[in-house]
């Protein structure tokens, strides 16, 4: 057989092999970027550029970069919203600012948030320490869940506020990635054949 694609070409075996090849990387490039849509936001968080403002004490800016924390995108949709960011499962996030805004180690970002919503902002309240203590303890023995914690609170107080930034650009980096790689991989497979078909991973056309 001459090691060309010319004489490949007159064989019904190799059309049809390509036709079925075509059919199969299509599908595999369809079925790829699908659940890369559904699972990936196409807007990410710049957290280069994501600014955490601390509303008390200091009150220092902070970029989200700077604290080493992850933050995802859908906990802003339509901008930041403090109570639902709360209810958003992000206890380690809250706890890590509250470090670094106010210098503070705590073991229940709730109870945090609820020591300062009876003292205000500024800790300039007066109220009775047997009320702040049994709200602490009603807290620490009633509501065993972040859920439930997070519900006991009226977030008339907001220790920070995020300014987040939206980016398309990690989304792109993936998407031109993926595809990229289905790309190499399929012509590493039609190389792979031509080798093993007619000796050479370049075959002459004609």
């Amino acid at each position: 057989m001459d090691k060309n694609i010319s004489e490949l070409n007159s064989k019904m075996w190799y059309r049809l092999l390509k036709v079925i090849f075509i059919f199969f990387f299509l599908g595999i490039l369809l079925l790829a970027n699908g659940l890369f849509f559904s699972e990936q936001s196409i807007k990410s968080i710049d957290e280069n550029k994501t600014l955490i403002f601390c509303n008390s004490g200091e009150k220092r800016v902070i970029k989200a970069k700077d604290l080493g924390i992850h933050l995802d995108s859908d906990d802003f949709e339509g901008g930041f919203n403090y109570k639902k960011y709360f209810e958003g499962y992000n206890d380690y996030e809250i706890e890590q600012i509250l470090i670094n805004c106010y210098d503070i180690s705590t073991r229940d970002v709730f109870i945090t948030q609820r020591i300062y919503e009876i003292r205000g902002l500024d800790n300039d309240k007066i109220q009775d320490t047997n009320y702040l203590n049994t709200q602490i303890n009603e807290m620490e023995t009633g509501y065993k869940t972040s859920e439930e914690k997070a519900s006991y609170l009226d977030y008339s107080i907001h220790l920070f506020d995020i300014e987040p930034h939206l980016s398309y650009w990690r989304f792109i980096k993936i998407f031109v990635f993926l595809n990229f790689s289905i790309i190499v991989a399929s012509e590493i497979i039609k190389r792979t054949f031509y080798y093993i078909v007619l000796g050479t991973i370049i075959p002459k056309k004609r």
